[in-house]
């Protein structure tokens, strides 16, 4: 037993300094981990409203309002009023947004390259297949994505709510 809580506290340490990281580095340029989802979704869906955009990121739309206003000030966003209800918004990347989120990526990769220095690939095959069976060990597979995870929490979540339904 203490083996396993070895192994699982160095992966949850491994996350931890990879996401530090990521912040660290991406925040030089004005990008910050938190962001990083709203700008991705706002590229893959053009004038998506702020609305879709916080119930397709499980989080409050007070919590997009600010965010999206911060992004906006710092030039990565643009806000547009909805021609057919002018109480919303629809929200576009800007060219300085597509720039921020490719150094972003850029430097996720170079963490990525930093953390398999000195793995072959062989090495790093093996570690996929122990982290895949992890997953199928729990019930999971290992091509779901973070997000539909992120979507079962959400649910588990408000399933266990006793003060009133989620938004």
């Amino acid at each position: 037993m203490d083996e396993e809580k070895r192994i699982m506290g160095l992966l949850a340490r491994l996350y931890w300094a990879r996401r530090l990281q990521m912040e660290r580095r991406t925040a030089r340029f004005g990008v910050y981990f938190g962001q990083v989802p709203l700008l991705q979704y706002i590229i893959a869906n053009p004038g998506c409203s702020q609305k879709k955009l916080a119930d397709e990121l499980r989080v409050s739309p007070a919590s997009v309002a600010l965010s999206t206003k911060r992004m906006q000030r710092a030039g990565m966003v643009r806000k547009e009023p909805d021609e057919s209800d002018l109480r919303n918004n629809r929200l576009f990347i800007t060219e300085l947004g597509l720039t921020q989120m490719a150094r972003g990526q850029e430097e996720c990769e170079r963490i990525d390259q930093q953390t398999f220095r000195g793995f072959t690939p062989e090495e790093r095959r093996t570690l996929e297949d122990y982290l895949s069976r992890m997953l199928a060990n729990m019930g999971f597979e290992q091509r779901m994505d973070s997000r539909e995870l992120l979507r079962m929490v959400h649910e588990r979540d408000c399933s266990e709510r006793r003060d009133g339904p989620c938004e």
